[in-house]
């Protein structure tokens, strides 16, 4: 009987394709590798900061992209210096504070590069709100602001996804020379800050629900400033200090078939003051306007006493047949004793006033000015602005009376004033009103207004 052979095992024999095909796929995944790593490097190489900028040891280091990574920053950064970077996201630096010091910060578009609306933080590190913050004006935002405590505070940049400029950010030391004082901290998206000088358009959309727009401005005490917009409809403009108060400084409320509207005022004190624009009558539209602010002339020291009668030059004052006639006839009256300057104002359709200072506008004429800066007293104090015949262009006209204290003016009371205004001949306001100092030179109060279609 013969034996049947055994199978022997042992090592299986590897065949010569399966080693070729796995030395190309280590080829492929080394090569994979490579190509990864050098794009990483290339795209380091674009975030490469100046001597400013200290690599941070901990979570921040130079290897981060600028888009922002929840709760990490990116480098250290110290005054005096700055670099560029492309506008992406939100973009964080930390600065090591001292309690009490102080830093500008300024944002702004390289040379060619536009950066339509961004946002500037500042804030302690971890903080949960962000209460300090400014937008840009005419693309550059600056920030000038006092820490509070010692300590990590976070530098920030938050830019729309349309936002694909380069921007340099710029540190100083100190308050720097292009801000006046650090920005309220409470302005939302709609607040838009402007200085002396600038001008400034936008749109009043109310498809959805009434929409305002609001200019935030910085003025010394003493510096008047004049806010006026033009529109496609009946704009309404109110200035106020931005205190907190609500009450308003100044208000020009829109009227049917006005496309213009200016408020102005004399600062009170150095501080904030912002202008809200809109529309009463649901009207939309464009508008265009102007900041201006200039130092008002100094108030001469208020007469302790009334003057003498050495003092005060006696002027006769003018009959009623001494008034001209014309188109448009203002006239205001008031008793000769005491001695007060009321002073006669009247805003034209084209936005312009006729008034002490400015005594010829817009075809008018200022042709009485009665006890000026009180060296001088009428015996029939009256002022009187008129338009000859034909001259009187159409729209709408403001009639206001200013309580002046200037000079040797002092606040000596009330006084009754009688108003008349005679349009074509036909007398079409006729009334008293009661006029008081309030504090504030060259701030006159609309007591009538009325529209003219024109020359008969």
């Amino acid at each position: 009987m013969s034996e049947t052979p055994q199978m022997q095992s042992g090592p299986k024999k590897t065949g010569p394709l399966l080693i070729i095909l796995g030395v190309l796929a280590a080829l492929i995944i080394l090569c994979l590798c490579c190509i990864i790593a050098a794009f990483i490097v290339d795209r380091l190489a674009l975030f490469d900061l100046p001597d400013i900028f200290d690599n941070l040891t901990s979570s921040s280091t130079a290897s981060e992209p600028p888009t922002e990574v929840p709760g990490a920053a990116m480098n250290l950064v110290t005054c005096n210096g700055g670099s560029a970077f492309p506008a992406s996201g939100s973009q964080r630096w930390i600065y090591e504070a001292e309690a009490g010091e102080t830093i500008t910060v300024i944002i702004q578009p390289l040379e060619g590069e536009e950066l339509p609306y961004y946002t500037l933080y500042i804030h302690p590190e971890g903080a949960d709100v962000f209460p300090n913050y400014v937008y840009p004006v005419n693309d550059k935002a600056v920030m000038t602001y006092t820490f509070p405590d010692s300590g990590t505070y976070i530098i920030r940049t938050r830019f729309d996804d349309d936002n694909t400029g380069m921007y340099e950010l710029i540190v100083e030391c100190g308050s720097g020379s292009d801000t006046a004082a650090q920005d309220p901290a409470y302005w939302d998206d709609q607040h838009i800050r402007l200085e002396c000088g600038d001008s400034f358009s936008g749109e009043v959309n109310n498809s959805g629900g009434q929409s305002v727009d609001w200019y935030y401005f910085y003025a010394d005490a003493g510096m008047e400033i004049v806010f006026d917009v033009t529109a496609g409809f009946e704009p309404d403009l109110t200035l106020r200090q931005a205190d907190g108060s609500s009450d308003s400084l100044s208000r020009d409320e829109a009227e049917r078939d006005r496309t213009y509207a200016t408020v102005t005022v004399v600062a009170l004190e150095t501080a904030w003051y912002y202008v809200a624009v809109t529309s009463e009558f649901a009207d939309e539209g464009s508008y265009s306007g102007s900041l201006y602010c200039s130092q008002a002339a100094a108030a001469a020291e208020p007469a302790e006493s009334e003057p003498s009668a050495d003092d005060v030059v006696i002027v006769e004052g003018p009959s009623e047949e001494q008034l001209s006639t014309g188109d448009i006839e203002v006239t205001a009256t008031w008793p000769s004793s005491p001695l007060i300057d009321i002073d006669l104002w009247v805003r034209t359709p084209g936005g312009g006033e006729v008034y002490h200072s400015d005594p010829y506008v817009d075809n008018a004429v200022l042709e009485w000015d009665a006890n000026a800066d009180c060296y001088e007293s009428s015996t029939t104090p009256t002022e009187h602005i008129y338009w000859p015949d034909g001259d009187a262009p159409s729209g709408s006209y403001d009639v206001m009376l200013e309580y002046w204290s200037g000079g040797a003016c002092v606040d000596r009371g009330s006084v009754p004033v009688s108003v008349h205004v005679v349009v074509d001949g036909e007398v079409i306001y006729d009334s008293t009103v009661t006029m008081s100092y309030d504090g504030s030179p060259m701030t006159p109060e609309t007591i009538f207004s009325f529209e003219y279609g024109g020359a008969n």
